[in-house]
């Protein structure tokens, strides 16, 4: 079992942090005890539901962040900017409803987001949309996958991908593990050299 309440003088320094099957965790991960970490990747937390921030600073070192089978996670902290994250991953958070908005992840390449059937496309780009300022996912965006999202893929019409020039893997798959062709909403120069 793992309990992480307290500062220690080790997670100071701490920038890759891998830690699975916690089942008696508190409802979040103290993010703010780590101000290094690039690196976390939780995996069967029971009763995860959050990332804490505390209150000191908005900003977060992470480079990479993978969430993997926490069944009451339910969001990312809407004051948390992620400047440096390059990889987000979530599956088999089914209670995970919301991405607050993609503008906090500026630097994303590798987006992975799987069996999360409550998972919504985030209110603030549809604003943004709206405002025509864009919305959309990150523009530098590289890897999308996307499965068992039934509510994320029912707004595929405003996920924007002809913006994403550099999107090079494109994987979109149902509740049932078919692919589905997003190529029919697409022009030639949205298809780009996506595979």
């Amino acid at each position: 079992m793992i309990q992480i309440q307290e500062e220690h003088p080790l997670f100071k320094s701490l920038r890759r942090l891998e830690l699975e099957d916690n089942w008696d965790t508190d409802k979040a991960f103290p993010l703010y005890l780590f101000p290094k970490l690039q690196e976390l990747k939780l995996q069967g937390w029971r009763n995860l539901e959050r990332l804490d921030v505390g209150s000191s600073g908005v900003t977060s070192p992470l480079s990479r962040l993978n969430i993997l089978f926490c069944p009451k996670f339910v969001s990312i902290s809407q004051t948390l900017l992620f400047p440096f994250l390059t990889e987000l991953e979530l599956y088999q958070c089914p209670k995970f409803a919301s991405i607050p908005t993609f503008t906090l992840f500026p630097s994303l390449t590798v987006l992975r987001l799987g069996h999360c059937p409550e998972l919504e496309w985030p209110e603030e780009e549809e604003e943004e949309e709206e405002e025509g300022i864009g919305g959309g996912f990150p523009s530098g965006l590289k890897m999308l996958q996307i499965s068992n999202c039934p509510k994320l893929l029912a707004s595929h019409n405003k996920w924007n991908l002809h913006t994403l020039t550099s999107l090079g893997q494109l994987d979109i798959r149902d509740e049932d593990g078919n692919i589905v062709d997003l190529e029919g909403s697409m022009d030639e120069s949205e298809k780009g050299g996506m595979t």
